[in-house]
């Protein structure tokens, strides 16, 4: 599984070269959807990588045993429940391989964007060893024939095996710089 992070939160702008942060605005309006914003969005204050992870942490667990909120179309009674509901009542059918980053998101702390990553990377590695599951397993909505239809033409993904795909240096990363060519002047 692939996942980038992409919101209003992750705007940069290019100042003298360089990528710097925007800096944060009094009060942010409200953008995103009902279901899936942060605690921060519904209190209008400005989004940052804690909120992106409040979005995906509501997307899986909907995905996995649904929203409590799911089905409420009332902005401030959505806004309510998410205000007070539990962390236990939020994530009580809830992986426990991914619970550590519940944890990190209550932390007033600035998030390291690799070592969630990499907590996020494990935890399904986890789950996917404790399921007995890999990523080429068929989704549950596909049938036998359609796997079976797919798997006859397709190759397997170099990033499947994912140490394996990172130690072989594809495009050559960890190789030293090539010298450049020698510049050939052209005199007209």
């Amino acid at each position: 599984m692939v996942m980038t992070l992409l919101g209003e939160n992750l705007k940069s702008l290019k100042k003298n070269g360089k990528w710097v942060a925007r800096k944060a605005r009094g009060s942010a309006e409200f953008r995103g959807t009902l279901r899936y914003c942060s605690p921060n969005v519904h209190e209008k204050k400005e989004q940052g990588r804690r909120d992106d992870l409040w979005s995906l942490f509501y997307v899986l667990i909907e995905l996995h045993c649904g929203l409590p909120w799911q089905t409420v179309r009332d902005k401030n009674k959505v806004e309510t429940m998410k205000m007070n509901i539990s962390d236990k009542h939020l994530v009580q059918n809830f992986p426990r391989e991914l619970l550590l980053l519940l944890e990190i998101m209550h932390l007033n702390k600035r998030i390291n964007k690799q070592r969630i990553n990499n907590m996020f990377y494990d935890g399904l590695v986890a789950l996917m060893k404790r399921l007995g599951t890999k990523p080429s397993d068929p989704y549950d909505w596909e049938t036998k024939e359609q796997v079976e239809k797919v798997l006859k033409f397709a190759k397997p993904a170099a990033w499947e095996d994912a140490a394996q795909f990172f130690q072989s240096d594809p495009i050559n990363i960890h190789a030293p710089p090539l010298p450049l060519a020698p510049q050939v002047k052209v005199i007209i």
